[in-house]
């Protein structure tokens, strides 16, 4: 009896170790075609679980325009949708009590070439295809810095839940800001900085990063794309051996994104806006990475709503992150150097923290810099901090798990801290969904103005100066297309050569 349960025990323990051994191995490494079908079918599972998740979330795309910031939402699909259909170009709209009717000068509305879809798709299931489509996005910046930094399954599992599905992003798509979806473009920016201080950049640099920017304010993603601006002008102030690249990389997203950026300088350059507090206090920014608090709990009691200072990432998340971006730091014999080489980043990763708090972006919000005043809920800014760190969290975790021996025990429970991880993200994914978000909000004050139209007039100023902005934006991706054309024809060349 003791012979077969020994014979038993070693079968259960060869199964285990053939399934749980490839998720502990780099992406990268030379293995058997059954662990290499495991690993992929991980990432598989991982993003199809995370499309899943997203149609469970905006309710299979049956969305409640009539509540918070989703009414405003609904009139940008109704008008795109008339546009793509009637093959209009929407200067003004009307009628609108929510925006300026300019609407080609809206920074926060899509144009890229996902809208044309609106001609088959209603309103809510385009919004639906669309978090989908920039999802799968992000999910392959994410594979690319698995990829470069020979990340393991079980370590890219653990990225993709706390960079995809983290309170930031799920309660503000929640309450109506789909404008966030280019969010997912981050992983591009991040691979791009880290390559740059790993002086491993190459010289289309700028020219990659400039298309990151470029992405990102397609998807109408204005604040996201100020942020993007504002960290690498951080980074130029203090990052001498590298300000050259960066230089250009600003200038040439600058000139792609003019047909963006010059119709909203003409239209909010001047424009102020009400200025809301960020974290009031550390506490309460702890709170916003550790409190699950509910959409019942959202507008209660504060100067802002809580999706604004929710940055979810649970427990586990917040210790998997303090431990691997400080430990490399601090250790003396373990993952010496893995971060060191990206100190540079935590300058102005440090700068967004602080203006995140209270009142101290102020100051900046009051200048007359264009579009920096659209920037009134500093909090926001922490997001840019707490991506970089999971980031670099994961690096500097896989570094020290390919240091040493893991034990079958010690492999299994670090699956169980991955399901745990995964449970409170999820869970909080739960409460935030789009149908419970409906029963607990109070309706907004602006209500779904159903006959919204394409209603365009007379404006020179507007008109001239859209002209001229698109006039740059194509100039600008021809000068980049035939850069990169020119640059991998030389290559080409030059390997045939060779």
């Amino acid at each position: 009896m003791g012979i077969w349960s020994a014979r038993i025990e070693e079968f259960f323990h060869s199964i285990a170790e053939g399934l749980i051994d490839p998720l502990f191995t780099p992406i990268t490494s030379s293995m058997s075609g059954r662990q290499r079908l495991i690993q992929w079918g991980w990432v598989l599972v991982f993003l199809l679980s995370g499309c899943a998740v997203f149609t469970f979330f905006l309710n299979s795309g049956r969305i409640p325009f009539e509540i918070q910031d989703w009414p405003k939402e609904w009139q940008y699909y109704t008008i795109l949708k008339q546009a793509v259909t009637e093959g209009i170009i929407p200067f003004h709209f009307s009628p609108t009590t929510i925006t300026p009717d300019r609407f080609l000068a809206l920074p926060e509305t899509v144009l890229s070439p996902q809208i044309f879809l609106l001609m088959f798709l209603d309103q809510g299931g385009f919004v639906l295809f669309n978090t989908l489509f920039l999802y799968s996005i992000g999910f392959l910046g994410c594979v690319l810095i698995g990829i470069r930094y020979r990340l393991s399954p079980i370590i890219f599992g653990i990225m993709v839940l706390l960079f995809g599905f983290n309170g930031h992003i799920m309660t503000h798509l929640s309450i109506g800001h789909s404008m966030w979806l280019g969010y997912y473009f981050l992983p591009f920016f991040f691979i791009l900085l880290f390559r740059l201080l790993e002086n491993d950049q190459g010289r289309n640099w700028p020219i990659w990063m400039a298309l990151v920017l470029f992405g990102i304010i397609l998807q109408g993603s204005i604040h996201i794309f100020v942020w993007c601006g504002f960290f690498l002008i951080l980074l130029w102030l203090f990052s001498k051996q590298h300000r050259s690249e960066i230089f250009y990389a600003l200038v040439v997203g600058f000139f792609l994104s003019a047909f963006r950026l010059f119709p909203a300088g003409l239209q909010y350059g001047t424009s102020s806006h009400a200025f809301f507090p960020g974290y009031l206090s550390l506490t309460d920014a702890i709170r916003g990475l550790i409190a699950d608090v509910s959409p019942y709990e959202a507008i209660i009691g504060r100067p802002s709503g809580w999706w604004e200072l929710d940055m979810f990432i649970g427990l586990s998340g917040l210790a998997f992150i303090l431990v691997f971006t400080v430990y490399p730091f601090v250790s003396k014999t373990q993952g010496v150097g893995v971060l060191r080489k990206y100190t540079l980043l935590f300058i102005p990763a440090g700068v967004f923290a602080i203006l995140s708090f209270g009142y101290l972006y102020l100051p900046i919000q009051s200048l007359p810099i264009p579009l920096f005043s659209l920037e009134r809920v500093p909090s926001r800014f922490m997001i840019m901090p707490i991506v970089m760190l999971i980031f670099m969290a994961c690096i500097s975790s896989q570094d020290w798990l390919m240091r040493r021996q893991w034990s079958l025990k010690e492999r299994i429970v670090s699956v169980a801290f991955l399901i745990i991880l995964g449970h409170d993200l999820l869970q909080h994914a739960r409460m935030w969904r789009l149908e419970n978000l409906a029963r607990a909000l109070p309706v907004p004050e602006w209500m779904l103005v159903e006959d919204i139209r394409i209603a365009n007039y007379s404006d020179p100023i507007y008109t001239i100066v859209l002209g001229i902005s698109i006039a740059i934006t194509v100039g600008a991706i021809v000068v980049v297309l035939i850069t990169l054309l020119t640059k991998w024809r030389g290559r080409k060349k030059l390997g045939t050569s060779v």
